[in-house]
């Protein structure tokens, strides 16, 4: 995986040509690039210096994974940074209830040293300008732990979002690994979902992976814990 880009990262591309294997994507996806030339870095491992990226269409199920070379990325925006680069369009915040909720966990969480910031669709369109969340849209997070913090400090993280409402997923970002803020704060001493760069597999140290005691799950076991 280059360090040019990491999952999450918000990707400017140079031109629509430039994506590998477009000319086979879905019609969709180039009409996508067209009008918003913008893809999100995936979570995988590319060989040279070639980036995964995810593109998003108009529709909830329309999202397609491609790839293409550091090269040809004009700029990249981590989520932390799109908490200062803001091009939402007036009248937005009211009608998205996801901006909204962004506004107060900044007053939540003011005092907190970690890196954080906005993904999904709220990210997208904070970084873009492209309308692309809804009113039933959720809030995703992006927590940048690079070292170990308890479950109690996770659960008290989890309670002051969850004072703001229950529409906010917060994925932590620990230095080889994510995994659900959620997930941890509640499993006790019971593994939870880390997801690799490899593939998802259960563990109960996200910033001692990879272990032994991370044990491989059947797709059927980990397709469950995600339900």
């Amino acid at each position: 995986m280059t360090t040019f880009a990491c999952p999450h990262d918000l990707l400017e591309l140079k031109s629509v040509e430039s994506v590998h294997g477009i000319a086979c994507a879905p019609e969709w996806v180039k009409k996508s690039l067209l009008t918003c030339c913008y893809a999100v870095a995936r979570r995988a491992r590319l060989s040279g210096n070639d980036i995964a990226i995810g593109v998003r269409g108009a529709e909830r199920n329309e999202r397609w994974a491609g790839s293409i070379s550091s090269d040809d990325i004009k700029m990249v925006t981590r989520p932390f940074e799109i908490r200062t680069t803001n091009r939402m369009k007036p009248g937005r915040e009211i009608a998205v209830p996801a901006l909204r909720n962004l506004k107060s966990l900044e007053n939540q969480w003011s005092g907190l040293e970690l890196g954080w910031g906005p993904g999904g669709s709220v990210g997208f369109e904070l970084v873009t300008g492209f309308p692309t969340a809804t009113h039933s849209s959720d809030l995703d997070i992006v927590l940048f732990a690079p070292h170990h913090f308890s479950q109690d400090f996770a659960n008290q993280l989890l309670l002051s979002a969850r004072e703001i409402g229950n529409a906010i997923d917060v994925l932590v970002e620990a230095p080889e690994c994510a995994f659900s803020l959620a997930e941890y704060a509640t499993s006790g001493n019971g593994s939870i979902m880390l997801r690799s760069f490899a593939e998802p597999i259960l563990g109960t140290d996200p910033w001692s992976f990879p272990l032994a005691q991370s044990a491989r799950q059947s797709p059927q076991a980990l397709s469950e814990k995600q339900v």
